[in-house]
């Protein structure tokens, strides 16, 4: 994929978020470097999601920011090499602070900033797990390292082999599918073709095709044999 190709494939995201009622607030809408405290966190090992997650949205680490403070980064490298992020937000009672915050910003008394601030002290609990997707064919090794892979959760050992180069629409599209069943079936319709009944499952199988598929150099016929996302 293209650095230009990358980019609008955000600035599409950006509009499926808005059609499905997901976004609060944008940054970027093109490829973007999270800060060096926030990576630092990330590759430490020994920091908690907690701290992870109030970095990024402290130093504004993110693309999209949606609706429950969760926020979607999407960063390019080359052409063989970039990645997506899905940080959740880990705070219990969310919607409670979402609707004192929104009071709060309305009259023009904190900002983002301060949200971050304000929850810090407040539990929490990782129900939704962080999911990234990394295409990095300078690093493949096979059956070691797949090439394109999702990192599931907060372990960043764990590597979920994919056989496709995901686009930053597709990614959206499928943590809206299996995190936020609520906005997807807003996408109903009555006059859809094809068989299907929600129009945000029409966009996934269109934007699938766009996905293509590794070259057997970088996914070979032992990993055919094994699980993977397909």
């Amino acid at each position: 994929m293209t650095s230009s190709a990358f980019d609008a494939s955000i600035r599409s995201s950006r509009a499926f978020l808005a059609e499905c009622g997901l976004i609060r607030s944008t940054t970027v809408l093109r490829s973007r470097s999270a800060s060096r405290e926030f990576v630092e966190l990330v590759l430490s090992g020994t920091a908690s999601y907690r701290e992870v997650f109030l970095c990024g949205l402290r130093n504004s680490d993110y693309n999209f920011l949606l609706n429950d403070f969760a926020f979607l980064q999407f960063s390019f490298f080359s052409k063989k090499h970039y990645r997506f992020a899905y940080y959740p937000n880990p705070f219990l009672d969310a919607q409670i602070v979402i609707q004192e915050l929104d009071e709060s910003l309305e009259a023009g008394a904190i900002t983002y900033e301060d949200y971050s601030d304000f929850i810090s002290d407040q539990p929490y609990e990782i129900t939704k797990p962080p999911i990234r997707f990394e295409l990095d064919c300078e690093a493949y090794v096979c059956l070691r390292h797949p090439a394109a892979h999702f990192h599931i959760g907060n372990y960043i050992e764990n590597r979920w082999p994919v056989c496709r180069a995901l686009t930053p629409r597709s990614f959206c599209l499928l943590v809206a599918k299996h995190y936020y069943g609520e906005n997807w079936q807003s996408g109903i319709k009555n006059d859809l073709k094809e068989g299907f009944e929600n129009v945000f499952d029409q966009y996934m199988n269109k934007e699938k095709t766009s996905c293509e598929l590794l070259d057997a150099g970088f996914f070979q016929k032992l990993e055919q044999g094994q699980m993977y996302f397909a």
